[in-house]
Parts: C-alpha cells; sequence; structure tokens
C-alpha cells in the first residue's frame, strides 16, 4: 500500500523519516506461522526493527527475556 507523503516514523533524535510503503507479511520459521502486519519500508533506516509489543499481539504470543537469554 502506498502512503501519503506525510506518512513518517520518529527516530530517537525525533527526526521525522519518510514512509515509503506498508505491507504485511508471513513468518515460517516453525510449524507455525507468524503474521508480521503494517511492516514500514522506510529506505533511511538501514537495519530491520520489530515492535515486540505488535508481534506479540498481532500473533498472541508472549517473550520472556533474561539476562543469558529469552523464551517464547
Amino acid at each position: 500500500m502506498k502512503t501519503t507523503s506525510s506518512d513518517q516514523v520518529l527516530v530517537g533524535n525525533g527526526a521525522g523519516l519518510q514512509i515509503s510503503q506498508i505491507s504485511s507479511s508471513i513468518l515460517t520459521p516453525s510449524k507455525t506461522p507468524f503474521v508480521l502486519k503494517q511492516l514500514l519500508l522506510v529506505p533511511e533506516i538501514q537495519k530491520n526493527l520489530i515492535s515486540v509489543q505488535q508481534f506479540c499481539n498481532d500473533n498472541l504470543v508472549f517473550f520472556e527475556f533474561h539476562d543469558r537469554f529469552f523464551s517464547h
């Protein structure tokens, strides 16, 4: 889906980065597929980021973080 020219992601320094597209995908690391909703394509961001909260809400899962490992 194309976005409007005003759609932006705000980053830590307060700058707004342009979102060029919004889409969805399915991640299949095991038998159970996970849905990735509202994927934002932001050309200025060099790394892939994920919102753990959004992922958990969309897939009805939870993550547990510890000092040496995490579980889900």
